[in-house]
């Protein structure tokens, strides 16, 4: 398990048309990850961070298979 710290903090924006949404700033020990995301970005970037990590330990078990 990681030993570094994330932090998610939330506020509420606008855009010019005045549709509210929430943004999201990540960051870990202190330095941002990243910074105005909305929800639904963050949703996208889990499934495909969730794909990645799962494609990279199927071919490290195909790798050590051999």
């Amino acid at each position: 398990m990681s030993k570094h710290r994330f932090h998610v903090d939330k506020e509420t924006s606008y855009y010019p048309d005045g549709k509210k949404v929430d943004v999201f700033s990540v960051d870990c020990d202190g330095d941002f990850v990243i910074s105005a995301i909305s929800r639904d970005e963050i949703v996208d970037l889990v499934q495909v961070l969730n794909f990645a990590l799962t494609d990279s330990e199927n071919k490290k078990e195909a790798n050590n298979g051999k």
